[in-house]
C-alpha cells in the first residue's frame, strides 16, 4: 500500500490515541508487580486466580487497550473513512476499559461474584461503544483493502470474544450456569488467534512495508490469510463444541500453520528490506515473530502427536504468545507510530512559530528504545524460568515491571514533546465531545 494513498486528513487529534498508550504500560507492569508480591508463589496453571488476573491485565490492559487506541488513529488513514464519531474524544471507550480491566482483575483476586457483575457491565459498555465506532468506520471507509477487510475480522472476533467472556463472568458470579469449561477454550482462541493475531497481521500489511522498508507482502497471503485463519477458528470452535478431538485438532492445526505462514513471510520480507540500517522495531518483531513461530509450532506439534503437556509448558506457550509475540510487536509498532504522529503534527505546526522537531529520533531516541528491546528480552528468558526454578520469581518480575517501566518513560517523553508543540502553537486541542450521530 503506498503511502499516497493514505488520507491523514481525516486522522482525530493525536491525543485520542495518546491516552490509550499511555496507559497500557502501567496495566503491563501490573502483572509483574502481582507476581512480586503474590503470597502463593509463582502460579503454574492456567485456572490459577493470580495467572487469570494477570492474563487479563496483559490481553485487556494492555494488548487491547494499545489496539484499541492504535485503530481509532489507523482506520481513518488506511480505509478513507469518516473518523468516528460516537466518542470522538476515546473517552467513553477508554475510561471504562481501564476500570473494568480493574475490575476483571479483582474479581478474580478476591473471588467476589459483585466484582464479575461489574466488571462485565464495564466492558460490555467499552467494547460496545468501541464497535459501534469500528462499525460505522468501516461502513463510511472509501477503500476496501486487506488491511480493511482484516480489522473488520478482527472486530467479529472481538464480538466473539466478549460475548464468551460475559458468559464466563456470569457464571463465575453464579447468575449463570452453562457449559464454561468447553467456553473458556472458545473465549481464549478467538481472543488470542481471532482478535490479537489477525488485527496484527491485517496492521502489518502497511505498518511492515510502510515504515521498515521491505516489498509488499504478497498477494496470496493477503488475500487468502484471513479466510483461512477464520476457517480454522470456526472448525476448532466446532470441534471443542461439540467433544469431536479430530476436528478440534484440524482447526488447531489450521490456526498454527496460519500465523507460521505469516511470520515466515514477514521475515522473509524483512530480510530483503531497502535499508541495512539497524532498526529497533524491525529488532522488536522479530523477536515476536521469533516467539509466534515457538508457540505455533510446539501447539500443532503437540496436538498431532498428542505428547504428555504438563501445566507448566501451557502457561509458558501462553506467556510466549501474550508476552513474547503480541507485546513485543505492538512495542515495535508503538515506536514507529507514535514518533510518525509526532513528527508529522510538528510539520503542521511548524509555520505557527514552533520549534521544528527535525526528525523522529529527537522524540524518542534510539537508545532509549534500545534500552527497552534489551529489558523486553531479559523478561522473556527469566519469567520463563520462573516457571520452572521459583528462586527466579523476584528477577523475573522485576525484569517484567522494568520493561513497561520503560516503554512508559519513552511513551510520557514522546507526549511531552506533543504538548510542547501545542503549547509553542498557543493553544491545545480541544477533544471532541462525546455524542452520538444523529
Amino acid at each position: 500500500m503506498a503511502i499516497a494513498s493514505l488520507s491523514f486528513d481525516r486522522a482525530p487529534p493525536l491525543s485520542v490515541p495518546l491516552r490509550f498508550f499511555l496507559t497500557a504500560p502501567l496495566f503491563g507492569a501490573a502483572p509483574g508487580v502481582l507476581l512480586l508480591c503474590w503470597p502463593h508463589g509463582m502460579p503454574v496453571t492456567r485456572y490459577a486466580p493470580e495467572l487469570l488476573a494477570a492474563t487479563h491485565l496483559f490481553t485487556l490492559g494492555f494488548i487491547t487497550m494499545s489496539m484499541v487506541g492504535a485503530l481509532l488513529q489507523i482506520l481513518p488513514v488506511v480505509a478513507g473513512s469518516a473518523s468516528p464519531k460516537y466518542c470522538a474524544s476515546g473517552g467513553c471507550v477508554h475510561v471504562p476499559l481501564v476500570i473494568g480491566t480493574v475490575s476483571l482483575a479483582a474479581a478474580f483476586l478476591l473471588g467476589r461474584p459483585f466484582l464479575f457483575e461489574l466488571a462485565g457491565c464495564l466492558l460490555v459498555a467499552a467494547f460496545g461503544v468501541f464497535l459501534l465506532m469500528l462499525g460505522h468506520a468501516l461502513k463510511t471507509a472509501r477503500a476496501h483493502n486487506a488491511t480493511v477487510n482484516a480489522i473488520g475480522f478482527a472486530g467479529g472476533a472481538l464480538t466473539l470474544t466478549v460475548m464468551a467472556g460475559v458468559a464466563l463472568a456470569l457464571g463465575l458470579a453464579g447468575v449463570w450456569s452453562g457449559p464454561r469449561w468447553a467456553l473458556v477454550d472458545v473465549h481464549a482462541g478467538w481472543g488470542l488467534a481471532g482478535w490479537v493475531a489477525a488485527l496484527v497481521m491485517g496492521v502489518a500489511w502497511v505498518v511492515v512495508p510502510m515504515f521498515q522498508l521491505t516489498p509488499p507482502y504478497p498477494r496470496v497471503v493477503t488475500r487468502w490469510a484471513m479466510p483461512l485463519l477464520l476457517l480454522s477458528l470456526v472448525l476448532g470452535s466446532a470441534g471443542v463444541r461439540l467433544g469431536t478431538p479430530a476436528l478440534t485438532a484440524v482447526g488447531v492445526v489450521g490456526v498454527g500453520g496460519t500465523l507460521i505462514l505469516f511470520a515466515g513471510v514477514t521475515l522473509s520480507l524483512q530480510a530483503r528490506r531497502r535499508r541495512r540500517v539497524r532498526d529497533v522495531t524491525l529488532d522488536f518483531w522479530r523477536l515476536g515473530l521469533a516467539c509466534l513461530i515457538v508457540v505455533a509450532a510446539a501447539i500443532g506439534g503437540s496436538t498431532v502427536l498428542k505428547p504428555a503437556c504438563g501445566a507448566r509448558a501451557t502457561v509458558l506457550l501462553g506467556f510466549l504468545f501474550i508476552d513474547g509475540f503480541a507485546v513485543s510487536v505492538i512495542d515495535g509498532m508503538l515506536y514507529k507510530i507514535v514518533p510518525f504522529l509526532i513528527w508529522l503534527h510538528a510539520q503542521q505546526v511548524q509555520a505557527g512559530g514552533a520549534r521544528p522537531v527535525g526528525n523522529m529520533k529527537e522524540i524518542i531516541s534510539n537508545r532509549a528504545a534500545y534500552t527497552h528491546l534489551g529489558v523486553q528480552a531479559l523478561s522473556l528468558v527469566l519469567v520463563p524460568a520462573a516457571l520452572f526454578w521459583p528462586a527466579m520469581r523476584a528477577p523475573a518480575a522485576a525484569a517484567s515491571i522494568a520493561s513497561f517501566a520503560v516503554l512508559g518513560a519513552n511513551m510520557g517523553r514522546a507526549a511531552w514533546v506533543h504538548r510542547r508543540l501545542l503549547v509553542t502553537r498557543g493553544g491545545a486541542e480541544q477533544d471532541a465531545d462525546c455524542a452520538m450521530p444523529r
